[in-house]
């Protein structure tokens, strides 16, 4: 069941468009404030943060509670992996 089934319709539309344009494309995971993640790639495989700013997703807040501070990583998209 869809809730919106305009909003999904238009969605879809958008999508065929894109893909017919022969235009390169990329699935990516949605990350939006507040998401947590986990690096899968490069030195700091296995660490967990969160997308402290939408607008640079590819940035990571890590907290660092004991200091009550938090590190802002910048690194690739591809090496970030959304948590549930």
């Amino acid at each position: 069941m869809v809730e919106d089934e305009p909003r999904f319709l238009r969605q879809l539309a958008d999508v065929r468009t894109i893909v017919s344009s022969g235009l390169e494309l990329a699935v990516q995971p949605l990350l939006t404030k507040g998401r947590r993640v986990r690096v899968v790639g490069g030195p700091l495989h296995g660490i967990e943060g969160y997308i402290d700013t939408p607008d640079n997703p590819r940035g990571i807040v890590v907290s660092i509670d004991v200091l009550r501070q938090g590190l802002l990583v910048t690194m690739p998209l591809e090496n970030l992996q959304p948590l549930p």
